[in-house]
């Protein structure tokens, strides 16, 4: 009975300290916009698309935070011109969001 008692206070404090993880996470990310460029077709829409691998990466190689691409909520590539709010499941219940900026490439 100890141990089980230990086990799920042990959980419980894993618990908590992943969640507070989670929220200072969160409130980073409020800070951070991701710049990509892109090239145009002729009639001004994107070519192509920036993947959720391409944010992942990105976030890692700037910022040094790891999340999983399978964390975001908004599903698929963004393939527009301009600014972007990616959300992302953090935590149980901690919802953060990315701002991410695709700009036309020989724009400054």
């Amino acid at each position: 009975k100890e141990i089980l008692e230990k086990q799920q206070l042990d959980a419980k404090l894993l618990d908590e300290k992943n969640r507070s993880d989670a929220e200072k996470l969160k409130e980073r990310l409020t800070d951070i916009t991701l710049e990509f460029k892109a090239k145009s077709g002729k009639d001004g829409k994107m070519f192509g698309s920036i993947s959720l691998k391409q944010i992942e990466q990105e976030l890692l190689d700037k910022y040094k935070i790891n999340i999983d691409k399978r964390k975001f909520i908004d599903k698929g590539p963004l393939s527009s011109f301009g600014y972007s709010r990616l959300k992302i499941e953090l935590y149980k219940g901690v919802i953060g969001t990315i701002n991410v900026h695709i700009d036309m490439e020989g724009n400054k």
